[in-house]
C-alpha cells in the first residue's frame, strides 16, 4: 500500500501568490516571520507585484486586496539591478494595459527588519531622485520560497508605520 503525503496549506513550498492573497494580516505576519532576507543578487531582475492585506482600513478584507489588484490600480511590482555584491538599484513598474512605466526608485540592500529578529532586504525610497513623500517609504522584503517573495510597507511618520504587504514573484516574459 502506497502513501499519500498530504500538503499543508502554510508550508512556504506549496504556497503561491494566489494563497497569499487569501491570508489576513495575522497569517501574513507569521508567514513573515518565518522567512529568510535573500541576498542582493537573487532578487534580480522584474518581478510582478500584488497588494496584500495591511492596515489601512481599505485593505484590511479580501475583497479589497482584489480591488487593489485590478486593472485600473495597477501596480505591476518592482524591477531591480544589482550593483555591487551589496547594493541594488531598483524601481516601481506599472501596468497599464498597452503600456508600462517605471517610477519611484529605490536602493536595495540587506540590513536588520525593523519590528523583528533576522534580516530583510529592505528598498529603501530615500533617495534625491523621488519627491518627500516617497522618500518616506520603505519597503522590507523577505523570501517564502524560491521565486516567491513577501514584502512589508512601512511608511516614516515620525516614526515607522506598518501600512500593508505585498507579494513579488518573477515575472515571466513572453
Amino acid at each position: 500500500m502506497s502513501r499519500v503525503e498530504v500538503k499543508s496549506a502554510n508550508d512556504p513550498q506549496y504556497l503561491d501568490m494566489e494563497d497569499l492573497r487569501k491570508k489576513s494580516r495575522e497569517e501574513l505576519d507569521g508567514i513573515y516571520g518565518e522567512a529568510t532576507a535573500p541576498s542582493v543578487g537573487e532578487l534580480e531582475g522584474k518581478y510582478d507585484g500584488t497588494v496584500l492585506a495591511g492596515d489601512i482600513p481599505l485593505l484590511d478584507n479580501p475583497a479589497s486586496v482584489a480591488l487593489a489588484n485590478t486593472f485600473w490600480l495597477r501596480w505591476g511590482g518592482k524591477k531591480l539591478d544589482v550593483v555591487s555584491d551589496d547594493l541594488a538599484e531598483g524601481t516601481n513598474w506599472f501596468d497599464l494595459g498597452l503600456t508600462e512605466f517605471d517610477a519611484y526608485p529605490f536602493e536595495g540592500k540587506v540590513v536588520p527588519a525593523t519590528f523583528d529578529e533576522g534580516d530583510c532586504y529592505v528598498f529603501d525610497y530615500d533617495i534625491p531622485e523621488n519627491t518627500a513623500p516617497v522618500r518616506r517609504v520603505r519597503d522590507e522584503v523577505r523570501k517564502i520560497r524560491n521565486g516567491l517573495y513577501l514584502g512589508r510597507v512601512y511608511i516614516d511618520a515620525d516614526d515607522l508605520r506598518f501600512v500593508t504587504y505585498f507579494g513579488l514573484e518573477k515575472s515571466i516574459e513572453l
